[in-house]
């Protein structure tokens, strides 16, 4: 059996529900408000089966008060069914509705002319429709004639309704789980309840569930397709989901149940922006900090968009932008959203999310290339994967595209396929592009090399040099991992926080040993050697500082240097007399350290500063 959710769009009154109605037998009009007005105020629900098709109706409501409505209505569905009277033509919300499903990507659709036993000019009234319909992504749609009053048309209405069906790409299938509430509900008895369209993986009784908002973890009691219960309900599917462990309130239209800690609520999103050339062209302009209303799946919110190309876009432009949020939403890349005045009552065009979370206020070419590509390959994984990685930074394998509704098959094709063509570095669990992991390496070795060329007895360079050297693009973690790859693959050793050539710190090592040696047999005896000891023997300050970052030597003070053996002793012979006596003088101390006041002292002010002792007057205490 194939799941399809069809849904309806055009102005108020034109037949929306009948259409239904005659369709299903069944009355999608549930609201009290709705019968006493006889019009659909929210979004109503049926089902049929027509061959080998379980259709799921969405009734979405006509009315300019309660497009927001619509737009929940239609975000998930697989073809429209755009609803025009005979009696009236063609009126403003059915250019809107048919701006709104054009942006939301709905691409296949039906368009049935209604009450036409009210007109004699049929063909009159197709033709001047067909005309509308022109550079619309409706323009070569079938249009049907249909009364709900007498029934005609209803036979042939169907029939289009299976040929185009026939013509749908297959829903992808896999992928994580996701439905988009549109109701939320209490019942006595059950408990929370919740209604949406699912796509990706199953829903299963038992099983957990994200709720986002408000981020949390809940299990699926039971679940329901139009009032029939079920063990698993699969994608395409209109599901109810009984929920436990959260309560009603802290659910509303626009939440999404997903797969557990699969979705990050954000406050950034960065898009392509469409504004349609079907809008007037003497149509207000959207410019750079506008005060937007953002409608996403069943949620909306404000937002204030940023243009990053241009200052305004007119109708017909395609440009990127940033739009900074009021409320953290949960949204996934390749989403497309609807945009309209802060006001709710105009559309003012569609997007594409290419890039969640991006808190950066500038964003630089690289980005801005990287995103344009997205835009235009929004069904192709390994542009996507790849896209990002050209971000020039790290990415965990499995936060690649993620989240989004590309399945993990097609994300790990992508990888294998990239890393095939050497166009991404794969190390551990991270990923990068094989040309900005090239330019790391390059970077590194130039300034490595240079560092020995210009200085042959130092020991390299500082770690810690890293970070500017790559444009701060990594974090402690990320650099951690950088350093590890690199000594693994291309030749480097670390050694006392320094990165050198492997070769450069043989070489060093060979021409520094019999210093280093001479160094260690001057120690022997005392464990303690002074700069004017080291004038005296003719040895280096670099052997020396080579043993200093090798850790075999501490720096005590400018002017003497002690073994680490040496003074891991005098620490424990301070601390066990502090144990037993609580406090002590320099002259106490220096006895039980066997050594001289002028080697305690620094000694001691060694100890003080990392922590182990504590001067109080002339005495020193265990520090606490």
């Amino acid at each position: 059996m194939n799941n399809v959710i069809i849904a309806t769009a055009g102005h108020v009154d034109h037949g929306k529900t009948s259409l239904i109605k005659s369709l299903s037998d069944q009355d999608t009009d549930r609201l009290p408000e709705e019968k006493k007005r006889k019009l659909t105020i929210d979004l109503g629900f049926a089902e049929m089966q027509l061959g080998e098709n379980r259709i799921g109706f969405i009734d979405v409501p006509g009315h300019q008060d309660f497009i927001k409505n619509m737009v929940s209505g239609v975000c998930a569905v697989d073809l429209i069914l755009l609803v025009i009277s005979a009696e009236d033509g063609w009126m403003p919300q059915t250019e809107e509705h048919l701006q709104i499903i054009s942006y939301l990507g709905i691409k296949k659709g039906i368009v049935v002319l209604t009450k036409t036993d009210l007109v004699k000019e049929i063909n009159f009234k197709i033709n001047s429709i067909r005309k509308k319909l022109d550079a619309s992504i409706l323009a070569d749609s079938e249009i049907v004639p249909f009364s709900s009053k007498t029934g005609e048309g209803l036979t042939e209405l169907k029939n289009s309704i299976l040929s185009a069906l026939k013509t749908l790409p297959k829903r992808k299938e896999g992928g994580p789980t996701r439905l988009l509430v549109d109701r939320s509900f209490s019942l006595k008895g059950m408990g929370t309840v919740v209604t949406g369209t699912l796509t990706g993986n199953p829903l299963l009784i038992n099983g957990s569930i994200g709720v986002y908002p408000p981020s949390k973890k809940s299990r699926i009691r039971s679940l329901h397709n139009h009032n029939q219960p079920s063990d698993m309900l699969t994608t395409g599917l209109r599901a109810a989901v009984n929920l436990t462990d959260i309560a009603h309130s802290e659910i509303k239209r626009g939440s999404v149940l997903a797969s557990p800690k699969y979705l990050i609520p954000v406050l950034t999103l960065d898009i392509i922006l469409e504004c349609s050339s079907r809008f007037d062209l003497d149509s207000k302009p959207l410019k750079t900090n506008s005060i937007v209303r953002i409608h996403h799946g069943t949620a909306n919110t404000e937002a204030r968009i940023i243009l990053l190309d241009i200052k305004k876009i007119m109708p017909g432009q395609r440009a990127l932008a940033q739009l900074r949020l009021s409320k953290p939403v949960s949204i996934w890349l390749g989403d497309r959203i609807l945009i309209r005045n802060w006001q709710g009552n105009k559309t003012l065009a569609g997007g594409l999310v290419l890039n969640i979370g991006n808190e950066k206020k500038q964003i630089n070419e690289i980005t801005k290339k990287t995103l344009k590509i997205r835009s235009r390959f929004p069904d192709s994984a390994i542009i996507w994967t790849y896209a990002q990685t050209e971000l020039e930074k790290m990415v965990k394998l499995d936060q690649l595209i993620r989240p989004s509704s590309f399945t993990q098959k097609e994300r790990s094709q992508a990888i294998s396929h990239l890393a095939k063509k050497n166009k991404i570095y794969l190390f551990g669990d991270w990923v990068l592009s094989n040309k900005f992991w090239n330019a790391s390496v390059e970077k590194v070795s130039r300034s490595v090399d240079k560092i020995h060329v210009d200085n042959p007895a130092s020991s390299g360079m500082p770690e810690e040099r890293l970070t500017e050297l790559l444009n701060h693009k990594f974090n402690s973690e990320q650099l951690e991992e950088l350093l590890r790859e690199l000594c693994l693959k291309n030749n480097f050793i670390r050694h006392g926080g320094y990165i050198a050539r492997k070769t450069h710190a043989r070489d060093q090592s060979d021409n520094l040993y019999d210093e280093k040696e001479r160094i260690r047999l001057a120690m022997k005896e005392s464990g303690i050697i002074t700069q004017a000891q080291l004038t005296e023997y003719g040895l280096s300050k670099q052997a020396l500082r080579f043993l200093i970052e090798s850790g075999d030597i501490l720096s005590i003070s400018d002017e003497i240097y002690m073994s680490a053996m040496k003074y891991g002793s005098c620490k424990l012979a301070t601390k066990m007399h502090l144990r037993g006596h609580g406090k002590a003088t320099v002259s106490e101390l220096k006895k039980v350290m066997n050594t001289s006041r002028k080697i305690a002292v620094p000694v001691l002010e060694k100890m003080d500063s990392d922590g182990i002792t504590s001067r109080q007057g002339d005495y020193r205490v265990l520090f606490k």
